[in-house]
């Protein structure tokens, strides 16, 4: 047993191993779950926790138990891919091909304006208003004033890199960044689409993004379909981009989901588990921790963007067994 409290076995023939303890809780249909594929978390601001899973509509996980809700009780049986809350309290499911609904006080019902639309990520920024990612019809943003509800599209038209966007991030300095399916990274500011665009040219290894974090260093984080990992600062000037794949020690180089910890490391799920990094003061990684169902991360495969961070540091994994 080590200071740490973790404890070594030396074997005979075996090599070393290590006992860490119990990091991993793991919740799957036998807990209550809707199902075991898990799209999607959000917590509201009363504390309920949000889960989207498969295509049996959405669990809500409060201090007892979950509680589900699909076709036969008032919402769908639908994959929901993004969860997020406006300022009312009013939360907002974006789904895999049946849009948006709104559960409020009257229970789920689809927004008008957002039906049959592929949602991929919902993100909220500083004013209240909500950035809803889709696969085919761009962007959108929903906005109230005095109860009024606005909705406003953004096209390749309006100068979107592209229609099918896979993720958002909303940085420290309002503007709203997006990935695409092979365009790269793009921006708005102060709602205006830019024109700058991040991609191989400005040295990523691919310009298919899965998913996007940014640390308490304020370096953006980006994931990549079979290219690994890829970083900038975002409020130090010139973007210099940095990137790691299995060759600098991941164990996989296809990204689903990205996580900053309250250490300010970093954690990316893959199809093998979780890989977490240890990163030094200039972001560059100096150790690899795998986390798969040896380690107690029975899901093993992580779902795209299926993470969410709580206020005391405790950060939820979607995968396709379950939720960690």
């Amino acid at each position: 047993q080590d200071k740490s409290d973790n404890y070594w076995f030396g074997t005979s023939g075996g090599g070393v191993c290590n006992y860490f303890g119990k990091q991993f809780t793991n919740y799957d249909k036998t807990s209550g779950l809707n199902g075991n594929f898990i799209y999607s978390i959000f917590r509201d601001s009363k504390q309920r926790l949000w889960i989207g899973t498969s295509d049996k509509g959405v669990s809500v996980f409060d201090s007892a138990k979950f509680h589900g809700y699909n076709s036969s009780n008032g919402f769908a049986d639908v994959k929901v891919k993004a969860i997020n809350e406006d300022d009312d309290g009013n939360i907002y499911l974006g789904t895999d091909g049946l849009g948006v609904f709104v559960f409020d006080s009257t229970g789920f019902k689809p927004f008008n304006g957002l039906t049959k639309k592929y949602v991929r990520a919902i993100e909220k920024d500083k004013d209240g208003s909500l950035w809803i990612a889709t696969a085919g019809s761009g962007l959108y943003k929903l906005s109230k004033d005095r109860n009024n509800i606005a909705l406003k599209n953004f096209t390749t038209v309006d100068g979107l890199l592209h229609d099918r966007l896979t993720c958002l991030h909303y940085d420290k300095q309002g503007r709203l960044w997006y990935g695409t399916e092979n365009n790269g990274i793009g921006l708005l500011i102060g709602g205006v689409v830019e024109k700058k665009n991040i991609s191989k040219k400005d040295g990523l290894q691919s310009n298919t993004i899965r998913c996007l974090t940014e640390d308490e260093s304020g370096y953006l984080w980006a994931g990549t379909a079979g290219y690994g990992i890829a970083s900038f600062p975002l409020y130090q000037g010139d973007i210099k981009i940095k990137c790691y794949d299995f060759n600098n020690g991941l164990t996989s180089s296809n990204i689903y989901l990205m996580s900053a910890d309250k250490n300010n490391n970093l954690f990316i799920g893959t199809e093998t588990g979780l890989d977490y990094i240890f990163l030094d003061k200039e972001r560059k990684p100096t150790e690899i921790k795998h986390y798969s169902k040896g380690e107690g991360f029975t899901g093993i495969e992580t779902c795209q963007n299926s993470v969410f961070k709580d206020p005391d540091g405790t950060i939820w994994f979607g995968t396709i067994n379950g939720l960690s």
